[in-house]
């Protein structure tokens, strides 16, 4: 048993750098995206004021989907969950 719980934490001590390195190219894609189709309309600003403000997670996918649409932008899922996971971070900070 012992020998499983050493197995476990050895993996578990492994892999954590490359989940924060993944984590981190994720947000980074999803800035980039961000940064070359969204701004060219609107600066971050819209994402902290009251009026405009999304309410949760869903109204940001909601957001993102609509405006890829109007742009004709073909972004994958991750790309989308990127973006998402970029503004939450940057601007959001709703829970998960």
């Amino acid at each position: 048993m012992r020998a499983t719980h050493l197995l476990l934490i050895s993996v578990c001590v492994c892999l954590t750098p490359s989940l924060l390195l993944a984590q981190e190219a994720n947000h980074l894609r999803g800035m980039n995206l961000y940064e070359n189709h969204c701004t060219k309309c609107h600066e971050s600003r819209v994402h902290i004021r009251d009026d405009r403000k999304a309410k949760s997670l869903q109204e940001i996918r909601a957001y993102i989907q609509r405006w890829i649409n109007v742009e004709q932008l073909d972004w994958t899922e991750s790309e989308i969950d990127d973006v998402l996971q970029y503004l939450n971070t940057e601007y959001y900070k709703y829970s998960k």
